[in-house]
């Protein structure tokens, strides 16, 4: 089924992240959600690929996708370990809170280590 609102290059971000999420995220899934253990390993290879917050703009460390595209990432890894997107997810939400209302001196260091996982 055609998404009128997923053009070539969100289908290509999808197709990225679903490759990522198969070979990374999926195989440690059963031992995190068994020890309840985050991988920040897992979280700074996400970060180095964009994966974490992308709409926020590249002032502070996003790569200024749009939400839409922050969407069709956090689908994808979702896939593969629902804990980690919701992390990245949450990254989301607070990092355009803290983009949008932040001073940016305080707010600046924040949201690039958030971005980079």
């Amino acid at each position: 089924m055609h998404n009128p609102y997923i053009d070539e290059d969100l289908q290509a971000i999808a197709e990225h992240a679903r490759r990522f999420a198969t070979q990374q995220v999926a195989p440690g899934f059963l031992e995190r959600d068994r020890t309840r253990v985050l991988d920040r390993g897992l979280m700074r290879a996400m970060g180095e690929l964009g994966f974490i917050a992308p709409e926020l703009p590249e002032a502070v460390g996003g790569q200024g996708m749009g939400c839409l595209a922050a969407g069709v990432i956090h689908e994808q890894i979702a896939r593969a370990d629902l804990s980690i997107s919701y992390i990245n997810l949450l990254a989301s939400l607070n990092g355009q809170i803290l983009a949008e209302h932040g001073q940016p001196s305080v707010a600046r260091p924040w949201l690039e280590r958030l971005t980079r996982g």
